[in-house]
């Protein structure tokens, strides 16, 4: 059972799961990585400029979720606070 596939199946992914479970077990994993579409990982991720971010905060902000785990640089955290305020 893979939880990971099985959750981004559901949210649509499901044919690109395959392609990349497929990459991946037969150890082209670069190959694998290469193919995961970039909309995959906004839907799970704020990534790419500040202004992009905060744009997109706002949406999650409406959303149901209650925790945002923050993984950045430790000299990034400045920029990541004020992006939060």
């Amino acid at each position: 059972m893979n939880f990971h596939a099985n959750l981004f199946a559901s949210m649509g992914y499901e044919a690109e799961v395959e392609k990349i479970q497929s990459l991946f077990l037969a150890g082209q994993k670069a190959e694998a990585m290469a193919v995961i579409p970039t909309a995959l990982i906004e839907d799970i991720a704020l990534i790419g400029p500040v202004a992009k971010i905060k744009d997109e905060l706002q949406k999650w902000e409406a959303s149901v979720l209650t925790s945002l785990l923050i993984q950045a640089d430790p000299s990034q955290l400045p920029t990541i606070a004020d992006a939060l305020s």
